[in-house]
C-alpha cells in the first residue's frame, strides 16, 4: 500500500520563497510561486508526497542556477498592476501624477459620467 498525500495550493501572488545554501540565505522572493518543475509555478503549488519515503514524487533535482533563475523571474503581468498614471522609477518605487494631473483626470472622468 503506497501512501500518497496530494498537495495543491493557490497562492494568488502571495507566495514567498527563501533559498539557503549552507544555512545562509542566497535569494528570497515574494509574489507568484517560482517556476520549479514538479512543484510550482504561477499561482499554483502542486505536488504529490510519498509519505513512506518522505519524498516529493516526480521531483527531479535542479541546479543552483535553475533555482536562482526561478526565484528571479518576474511575472509578465506585473505592469498590469501599476495604476494608470503611475510608473516605476529606476529604483522600483511607484511614482504618481501631480495633484494638478490628478484633478484634471478626476474632472475628465466626472465629465464622462451621465448622471
Amino acid at each position: 500500500m503506497a501512501r500518497i498525500l496530494r498537495i495543491y495550493g493557490k497562492c494568488s501572488d502571495l507566495c514567498s520563497a527563501e533559498y539557503l545554501v549552507d544555512g545562509k540565505t542566497v535569494k528570497e522572493m515574494e509574489g507568484y510561486a517560482p517556476s520549479i518543475p514538479g512543484i510550482c509555478g504561477g499561482d499554483d503549488i502542486q505536488f504529490d508526497l510519498d509519505l513512506d519515503l518522505g519524498k516529493i514524487i516526480s521531483f527531479k533535482p535542479i541546479s543552483h542556477e535553475e533555482v536562482l533563475k526561478a526565484l528571479s523571474e518576474e511575472d509578465e503581468d506585473d505592469e498590469d498592476n501599476i495604476p494608470e498614471g503611475f510608473y516605476e522609477d529606476e529604483n522600483g518605487n511607484l511614482v504618481g501624477m501631480s495633484t494638478a494631473e490628478a484633478n484634471a483626470n478626476i474632472n475628465r472622468m466626472l465629465g464622462e459620467i451621465n448622471f
